[in-house]
């Protein structure tokens, strides 16, 4: 089948999961025979990266406001990349970020041509929207989850955010994340390429009981408990330190609560990590926490695809009972689900698992089994499957 993805955010430098999950389905998609082109705004960088993968793309400007939707109609850009889409004959139409005005084009695209069209439905997207953003946002979010002839969540918290919208169950499947074991392979092998920064970490945590975060530093994200909760736990493990592997918004205010905490020593920073240097760091992991909560804004975990690495590493995982991170825990078998909010509670489970070597060991290996299940080749799968069952039944 022929389809076109319309994105916002299909490749930068450093991904986040909806821009992972996207282009690891879209990848593995085009492997198992679909022809998908990419409609996305241009990124610095961007035109190797296509390149060497292999990505047919249209790098076009997208709306993603009033302001460009309407300049789109007046500049006919709107106009030529309706030519363009059309001469490409697509089977249907996949948009995988909603937005106010990107759904709208999406929806006047499907209308125009008579082509069906899929919507991504992810957790802050919807959330927003539920927490409100005015009459008009609210309109057109559900204009066009409405009329999607499929909506696709990743997890069941998700689902439930779609069905809160209004979205009908029958219309809602869940394609969950995924791991790329080629690359995991391929890159855990490659010391070679883990960066001097990261190798230099094995020596200094070394002897040492590592709990750990690999996120975007966002004020949801849960990091600040962890951090507000190391010095009861020293009290009991004094060998225990925190790593933190990422970047964002949130990271000087967290640096300044290790300092306020005196627990500066103990928490290492390591900004942004991927590939083999991610995986070396995984595995210098004893215990993987990210207990995500509900941002005043709507930011909350649609699933968590971070917890599937860090459980095919063996890192029992810690992670909040309240959003999407429950399809990615198993809790009492992978890990462990907390009230997020709950400072105390966050405390006692980090200190139980850090004097607790069997449990980790047990949740470790049973996380490794488990994540192995989720595979972005069975995914894919799963998304052209139903693609393709429900337009010969529509």
């Amino acid at each position: 089948m022929r389809g076109i993805i319309l994105t916002t955010k299909f490749w930068r430098k450093q991904i986040g999961g909806v821009g992972e999950y996207t282009q690891q389905l879209v990848s593995q998609m085009q492997k198992i025979g679909d022809q998908i082109l990419i409609i996305t705004p241009p990124t610095p960088g961007d035109k190797k990266f296509y390149q060497q993968a292999g990505y047919k793309v249209l790098r076009r400007s997208l709306p993603v406001n009033q302001f460009s939707f309407f300049k789109q109609i007046l500049n006919l850009s709107f106009f030529k990349t309706l030519k363009e889409i059309k001469n490409t004959k697509p089977d249907y139409l996949l948009c995988n970020r909603w937005y106010e005005y990107l759904g709208l084009l999406t929806f006047l695209y499907s209308k125009i041509l008579s082509v069906p069209y899929f919507a991504f439905a992810f957790g802050t997207d919807i959330n927003k929207i539920l927490l409100g953003r005015g009459w008009l946002s609210t309109s057109l979010c559900k204009l066009f989850f409405l009329n999607a002839t499929k909506v696709y969540c990743i997890s069941r918290y998700t689902k439930s955010l779609a069905i809160k919208l209004g979205v009908l169950p029958e219309k809602i499947t869940i394609i969950p994340g995924g791991l790329d074991m080629e690359f995991i392979h391929q890159n855990t092998t490659k010391k070679s390429q883990v960066s001097s920064r990261v190798k230099s970490l094995k020596r200094k945590l070394k002897g040492k009981l590592v709990i750990s975060t690999f996120s975007r530093l966002e004020s949801y994200k849960g990091i600040d408990k962890v951090i507000a909760s190391l010095p009861r736990i020293l009290e009991d493990v004094p060998n225990a330190v925190y790593l933190i592997a990422g970047y964002g918004p949130d990271a000087n205010r967290l640096k300044k609560l290790a300092i306020q905490c005196k627990v500066a020593n103990k928490v290492f920073f390591v900004d942004y990590i991927t590939g083999a240097s991610k995986y070396f760091a995984y595995k210098l992991s004893d215990i993987f926490i990210m207990a995500s909560r509900e941002s005043s804004s709507g930011g909350t975990e649609g699933f968590g695809i971070v917890y599937l690495e860090a459980a095919y590493f063996k890192n029992p995982c810690i992670a909040s009972r309240l959003n999407g991170s429950a399809d990615a825990v198993k809790n009492n078998l992978t890990g462990l689900l907390l009230n997020p909010y709950s400072q105390s509670e966050i405390t006692r489970i980090l200190i139980m698992f850090a004097k607790d070597k069997k449990l980790r060991r047990r949740m470790g290996q049973a996380g490794h089994n488990r994540a192995k299940q989720f595979t972005w080749v069975k995914a894919a799968r799963m998304l052209q499957e139903d693609i393709s069952n429900t337009i010969l039944h529509k």
